[in-house]
């Protein structure tokens, strides 16, 4: 298995993390440069941010972080 470095280890990329957007004057959505962390409480997170907590992030198909 490949070590990742703490670069790679960012909430952006973690399991846990819910990125934050907000809506366009058009009706679309545009993400912004946070998010909130459930694990093990509610915490608001920068992308950039690490933690201990850390776990990789399941890629399912279908499955999208962007609101419909």
């Amino acid at each position: 298995m490949r070590h990742m470095s703490d670069t790679e280890r960012r909430c952006e990329t973690c399991g846990h993390f819910f990125r934050h957007y907000t809506r366009t004057k058009t009706g679309g959505y545009c993400a912004t440069a946070y998010g909130h962390c459930p694990y093990p409480g509610m915490k608001v997170r920068k992308l950039e941010d690490t933690c201990q907590k850390w776990t990789p992030a399941a890629r399912e198909a279908g499955k999208t972080s962007a609101p419909e």
